[in-house]
């Protein structure tokens, strides 16, 4: 994965580090101070999701 830039805002504030934390992307030794909300819509396809998740985590995060 070839890391070209990151969002200006923080890792628990980015939709795709929240959505895919709390949506089942995250490994198992993936930490974060995120709390999920009880109203989180998870998309059917995780794929894009997933792949957003990974590229914050490895690139930003």
């Amino acid at each position: 994965m070839y890391c070209n830039g990151c969002p200006p805002r923080g890792c628990e504030d980015d939709e795709a580090v929240i959505h895919g934390f709390c949506c089942g992307c995250a490994y198992p030794l993936d930490r974060l101070p995120i709390a999920c909300p009880d109203f989180l819509q998870c998309p059917l396809n995780l794929h894009g999701l997933c792949h957003d998740y990974e590229y914050m985590m490895r690139c930003c995060c």
